[in-house]
């Protein structure tokens, strides 16, 4: 009885971790303190920003000699964008390839965009295998960059993905899994991708929002006067 029970337990809590299981690209930007979602800029500024993969437990690959859970990113191909960039004005900089190997393709980039194409010569590959830090949420981080902020009106820049991949002959994301690692074999897991977009507020410099104030306060004596 106890065995069927922490059988049924077993599996329930494998159906929910299938149920929950996630993966996709993960844009973020520096934010002075440490990798976030989003941050504040504003003209002349700086920001670092970097693009990932990632995959949660639960997230199962299956290829041609087996289906196991996944283990570390094999490919990436694809390319991201920035929107509402300011062409002439805002520049991405920078570029790194941070991954152990890939195509020197992916550091190049025209205007807001990063990597212009989906075709296979345009990827970032993980050939070598190494350990991922033991969390729900495994990561590898692709590449880094910056961009310029040129453009000081105010304004949302959304860093996220412009393409991804070209099923069936070239995937966005492959993996590898415990089914098979002996073999190098990767695939893609079921289901479609999300893609964790990350934005910066362009605000105004902190001198133009002070001149503003002390403007405001110089009219309101006159007006008072």
């Amino acid at each position: 009885m106890m065995k069927s029970t922490l059988a049924a337990v077993v599996g329930i809590a494998g159906l929910a971790a299938a149920a929950s299981a996630d993966w996709g690209l993960k844009f973020e930007v520096w934010n002075g303190a440490g990798w976030a979602n989003t941050t504040n800029a504003s003209l002349g500024s700086v920001v670092k920003f970097r693009v990932g993969s990632y995959f949660t437990d639960g997230t199962m690959v299956t290829t041609a000699d087996g289906t196991g859970q996944a283990l570390d990113l094999n490919r990436f191909t694809g390319s991201n964008k920035f929107m509402n960039f300011s062409a002439g004005q805002d520049v991405i900089q920078n570029l790194v390839r941070t991954m152990p190997s890939g195509n020197p393709a992916l550091l190049t980039n025209t205007g807001n965009g990063i990597v212009g194409s989906t075709l296979a010569t345009s990827f970032a590959s993980q050939l070598i295998l190494t350990p991922l830090d033991p969390t729900p949420v495994y990561y590898r981080e692709i590449y880094t960059g910056e961009i310029k902020i040129g453009d000081g009106s105010v304004r949302t820049l959304t860093w996220t993905s412009n393409s991804f991949g070209v099923s069936p002959s070239t995937k966005g994301l492959t993996f590898y899994n415990a089914g098979s690692l002996t073999n190098k074999i990767t695939g893609q897991p079921d289901g479609n991708p999300t893609f964790l977009a990350a934005t910066i507020q362009v605000v105004p410099a902190p001198s133009a929002a002070a001149l503003l104030g002390l403007g405001g306060l110089a009219i309101a004596r006159r007006r008072r006067a």
